[in-house]
């Protein structure tokens, strides 16, 4: 699993929430202005959500908090 970059925004140290009602959700917030993003797996029965892997939205979310403008714009150079 990949470590948080600090907060885009702040600078602030991240955090992971998982929270699964109706559907697995993940986010990563700052700890200081709160900033927030968010990965979930909508519309799976519950008894289907069992079979789910919790780490693949944990790790997508993780993925979408560490991207970062500098990053693309590397990628298109």
């Amino acid at each position: 699993m990949a470590e948080l970059k600090p907060c885009p925004f702040c600078g602030g140290t991240p955090r992971t929430v998982g929270l699964k009602k109706g559907a697995t959700i993940f986010y990563v917030i700052c700890n200081d202005c709160e900033a927030e993003v968010c990965r979930s797996i909508h519309n799976v029965p519950f008894a289907d959500q069992l079979f789910l892997e919790p780490d693949i939205i944990k790790n997508a979310a993780i993925e979408a908090w560490n991207r970062r403008a500098e990053d693309a714009n590397q990628a298109k150079a």
